[in-house]
C-alpha cells in the first residue's frame, strides 16, 4: 500500500484512511531517559490526540517478558500485558503474583538496586498504587527524567498492616512525583519487594489539556498542530450544563477545531414507576456476585450473614444486613427477615434492578430509600420471571445510595440479581467529526449535613471512597465489617498518635468517623493545618488543627473551597475514649469517568478506579495491536469445602468480562475430593447466574483422594458485561478443593 500511496499522491496514513475509515493516528518516539538497551519505541503521549484532565489509572496486574530488550547489565525485561502504548518497562527480578494481597507485580529478590521499573507518561504528577504492610525491609525510590534516585518513598517501617491479606488490590496511594511541568516525563523506580498494583497519571491543571494530533474520517485528515486548553465545564458548542452535572463529549471537527457538547442531567429526580431514562444511558450493570474476592464477609460465597464489599474503584459498594440468602431464587439474593436491608452505593444519575421473586402473588414489602429519603415501595406483584424494575432517574451526577429494606413479610420474597446504573446520555457528535474523549461533570458540591454513620446522607457532587482501600495507615489499626457506613467497613484505632493519610485530586474532601465515647484528632493538608474558613464539621467542632468529635451518631469533617490540585490529608488521633472509627471519605472533584480494566483481567477487578477522561479514540491495528478480551481466575484460598447438595459458588472462581457481542469460550479445571468414598463432587459453569452446559462429576477413588474435573464450552452472549462463575455441589457429605489447584478462563471469540 505504501508504494501505491506514493504513486497516487497520498501519504501512507492518508491512503490507509481511505480504506480503514475513522481512526486516530498514534506517532511513536524513542522512550525518553530510558536505561533499557534495545527499548522499543512508545506512543508519543504529547502528540496522541488524547485530551487530558485529572486522574488516569494504569494497572499492572500481570507482566510478560519482552524479548530483544535488556537491562543496562543484561537483565531480563518485562511489560504489563495490557500496555498497548508501550509506556511501561521493568527489568530485574520481577514476577506476577496472585495471593491474599490481591494481584500485583513485585520484585522478589529482597535486595535493593536489583529491580527497576520505568513509566513514560504525559502529565504533571504520578502516584503509585501499592500495598504497605510495615515491613521495614521493603524499599521504593524514584528518579525523574534521568535524575538520581531520591529518598525512600514508602515509610514502610511506620505503616500499619491493617489492609494486608484482604484478597484484593488495596491500591494504597503513594505520591512518586508532583509539581512537574505539563509534558512528557519518565519516572524510574527502584523496587525492593513492594507490591505494586498500578499507577495514577495526573494532570493537575484546572483546564482540559488538548494535545496535538491527527485523525482521519471519511478519507479526510484532521490535524491539530499545537497544545491548547479549554474549560471542562463551559464553552460548549451544544447543550447547557446547569448545576446537576452532565455528560460531555470532546471531538475534532472537520474544520480543524476541537469542540465539546454536553447533555445535562434532568432537572428533576424521579422515583419508582415515575422514573424515566429518556435522557440517560446505562453506565454499567453489576451482578451482586461481582462484589467479592473470595472473602467470608463478601458476596462471592453462599449468603447467610452480614456482608460488604467495595469494587476496585474504591467507590462502588454493596452492603447487606445480617439476614440475606441466595437459595430461594438461584442467581438472586433476597432479604429473609423484617427490617433487614441491603444498600448499593454507586456513581451516576439513575438505577434499575433486575428482579425475580420466590413465587407469584403478593410480595413482601420492600421499602426504597434514596440518599436517606424514603421514596415508597417496590412493586408488590410477584413473579418468578426475571424482569427490570425502575428505581430512580435524574439524580445529580455523583455518589448515591439506594437502600432496600424488607419492612413487611408477606411470604413471597423479592430477589435482586443485578443493579443497572445510569448516567446522562452521551451527546451526539456532529457529522464529519472524530470523537476523542468523554466524561461526566459532577453536580455542584452541596454539604448535606450528614454525620457519622447509620447510613447517613452523602453530600451532593462527591466521589465516595471506602476506608478499606487506597488509604495509608500508620500506628495501630484494625479493620472491621461495619454496615452502618455506606462503605460497609471501617478502620479503628484505640492508640493515640495513630494516623491515616489520603491523597486526592480535587477541591476538597469529607471524612466520616465515629468514636467510642469521645475523640479528638489533628488535621493537616500538604503539611499544614487547614484554615477554619474552609472547614465544616457536622457532629463536632474544629479549632485549627483539632477536630473534636462529639455528635450523637458521629462526626463529619468537610474541607472544601480549595483550589483544584493534588492534596494529601493526614488525620492523627490525638485522644480517644473507646476508639476512633474511620468509616469512609468523599472527594470533592470536578469530573469523573468510570473505567473498565483492559483485557487480561485477573480475579474479578473489572473497575479500576476513577478515570477523569474516558478515551473515545478509535485506534488502528497498524499502530496499536488490538487485544482480545479475556479474563481468568486462579485459586487463592486453600482447601475450601462445601456440604451443599445444590450449586454454590466455588471460592475464587469468578471472572467478569466485557464483550462486544461475540460468543465467549469458558474453560476450567479443578482438583476436588470428597471425604467419603463413592460420593461425588460436581462442578458446573454459570453465566450471569444461569447454568450452562452440564455439570462435570468427579468420584474420587477413595476418601479425600483428589480427582480432576474440567470443561470447555462456547456460549453466545450479548454485548456488555458478563459474570462467569464455577458452582459446585456434592451428592453427600463434604467436598473439598485440593489446596489452590483450580483455575477458570474466559475469552471473547
Amino acid at each position: 500500500m505504501g508504494d501505491l500511496a506514493s504513486k497516487i499522491g497520498y501519504s501512507f496514513d492518508e491512503a490507509l484512511a481511505l480504506t480503514s475509515g475513522t481512526f486516530t493516528r498514534l506517532p511513536k518516539i524513542a522512550a525518553p531517559f530510558t536505561t533499557i538497551v534495545g527499548r522499543a519505541q512508545c506512543v508519543d503521549p504529547s502528540n496522541d490526540h488524547q485530551p487530558r484532565f485529572g486522574i488516569s489509572r494504569v494497572m499492572t496486574q500481570q507482566i510478560m517478558e519482552v524479548q530483544g530488550e535488556s537491562g543496562p547489565n543484561g537483565e531480563r525485561v518485562w511489560k504489563p500485558i495490557n500496555d498497548q502504548m508501550d509506556q511501561v518497562r521493568a527489568y530485574g527480578n520481577w514476577t506476577s503474583l496472585q495471593d491474599a494481597q490481591g494481584n500485583y507485580i513485585s520484585d522478589a529478590s529482597g535486595v535493593a538496586n536489583i529491580s527497576f521499573l520505568e513509566i513514560t507518561f504525559y502529565g504533571t504528577a504520578l502516584n503509585i498504587l501499592a500495598s504497605l504492610d510495615g515491613n521495614a525491609g521493603r524499599s521504593l525510590k524514584s528518579a525523574i527524567d534521568g535524575g538520581s534516585l531520591g529518598s525512600e518513598l514508602t515509610s514502610q517501617a511506620g505503616s500499619s498492616n491493617v489492609l494486608v491479606g484482604r484478597n484484593y488490590a488495596t491500591n494504597q496511594i503513594l505520591t512518586v512525583a508532583s509539581g512537574l511541568s505539563a509534558g512528557v516525563h519518565t519516572v524510574r523506580l527502584m523496587n525492593n519487594a513492594v507490591r505494586i498494583f498500578g499507577f495514577e497519571v495526573l494532570n493537575t491543571a484546572s483546564t482540559l489539556q488538548l494535545v496535538p494530533g491527527s485523525s482521519y474520517v471519511g478519507g479526510r485528515k484532521l490535524t491539530k498542530s499545537a497544545l491548547s486548553t479549554d474549560p471542562y465545564n463551559s464553552n460548549f458548542e451544544s447543550g447547557s450544563l446547569g448545576t446537576r452535572g452532565g455528560h460531555v463529549v470532546v471531538y475534532h471537527k472537520a474544520d480543524g477545531t476541537i469542540k465539546k457538547a454536553v447533555q445535562p442531567v434532568d432537572v428533576t429526580a424521579l422515583y419508582l414507576t415515575s422514573a424515566t431514562h429518556t435522557n440517560e444511558s446505562v453506565i454499567r450493570s453489576f451482578s451482586f456476585r461481582e462484589f467479592g474476592a473470595g472473602r467470608a464477609d463478601d458476596f462471592s460465597s453462599v449468603l447467610n450473614s452480614a456482608r460488604a464489599f467495595t469494587l476496585d474503584d474504591g467507590t462502588t459498594t454493596l452492603v447487606a444486613g445480617a439476614s440475606i440468602s441466595d437459595s430461594l431464587i438461584f442467581g438472586a439474593m433476597y432479604l429473609t427477615s423484617v427490617s433487614d436491608f441491603f444498600t448499593l452505593t454507586f456513581v451516576g444519575t439513575g438505577l434499575d434492578v433486575l428482579r425475580a421473586d420466590s413465587n407469584t402473588g403478593t410480595t413482601d414489602t420492600v421499602a426504597i430509600t434514596v440518599d436517606g429519603t424514603s421514596q415508597g415501595n417496590m412493586s408488590t406483584t410477584g413473579s418468578t420471571a426475571f424482569r427490570t424494575e425502575k428505581i430512580c432517574s435524574g439524580l445529580p451526577y455523583g455518589t448515591h445510595t439506594v437502600k432496600f429494606t424488607r419492612s413487611v413479610a408477606a411470604g413471597v420474597v423479592v430477589g435482586i440479581s443485578r443493579f443497572i446504573v445510569y448516567g446522562a446520555s452521551k451527546p451526539a457528535v456532529p457529522a464529519g467529526a472524530v470523537e476523542l474523549a468523554d466524561y461526566y461533570v459532577m453536580a455542584n458540591y452541596v454539604n448535606n449535613g450528614g454525620a457519622g454513620s447509620s447510613n447517613s446522607i452523602l453530600s451532593t457532587g462527591t466521589l465516595h471512597k471506602s476506608a478499606l482501600r487506597e488509604l495509608i495507615y500508620t500506628g495501630t489499626w484494625t479493620a472491621q465489617l461495619n454496615t452502618g457506613f455506606e462503605s460497609g467497613g471501617a478502620a479503628t484505632s484505640t492508640v493515640n498518635t495513630s494516623a491515616f493519610q489520603y491523597t486526592f485530586l480535587g477541591t476538597g474532601i469529607e471524612i466520616w468517623a465515629t468514636y467510642g465515647s469521645s475523640a479528638t484528632a489533628t488535621v493537616s493538608v500538604n503539611g499544614s493545618a487547614p484554615a477554619g474558613g474552609n472547614v465544616t464539621v457536622n457532629g463536632g467542632t474544629y479549632s485549627s488543627p483539632t477536630w473534636t468529635l462529639n455528635g450523637a451518631t458521629g462526626s463529619t469533617f468537610a474541607l472544601s473551597g480549595l483550589a483544584f490540585g493534588l492534596y494529601t490529608i493526614t488525620v492523627t488521633v490525638a485522644s480517644n475514649s473507646g476508639g476512633f472509627i474511620l468509616g469512609q471519605l468523599a472527594v470533592i472533584t470536578p469530573i469523573h469517568s468510570p473505567k473498565s480494566n483492559l483485557p487480561g483481567d485477573l480475579q474479578n477487578t473489572l473497575l479500576v478506579g476513577s478515570n477523569a477522561l474516558g478515551d473515545s479514540r478509535l485506534l488502528p491495528e497498524q499502530t496499536v495491536k488490538p487485544l482480545s478480551n479475556w479474563a481468568q481466575a486462579v485459586g487463592v484460598s486453600s482447601n475450601p469445602t462445601t456440604t451443599s447438595t445444590t450449586g454454590a459458588p466455588m471460592p475464587d472462581m469468578i471472572c467478569i468480562i466485557k464483550t462486544g457481542g461475540n460468543p465467549i469460550e469458558v474453560s476450567y479445571s479443578a482438583s476436588v475430593n470428597n471425604n467419603t468414598a463413592g460420593n461425588a463432587t460436581s462442578v458446573q459453569v454459570y453465566v450471569d447466574g444461569v447454568s450452562v452446559g452440564t455439570d462435570k462429576r468427579a468420584v474420587p477413588a477413595a476418601a479425600n483422594y483428589p480427582a480432576l474435573t474440567s470443561d470447555s464450552i462456547i456460549i453466545p452472549v450479548a454485548a456488555g458485561v458478563h459474570i462467569v462463575q464455577l458452582f459446585w455441589f456434592v451428592t453427600a457429605t463434604i467436598g473439598q478443593c485440593d489446596t489452590t489447584r483450580r483455575n477458570l478462563k474466559v475469552r471473547e471469540l
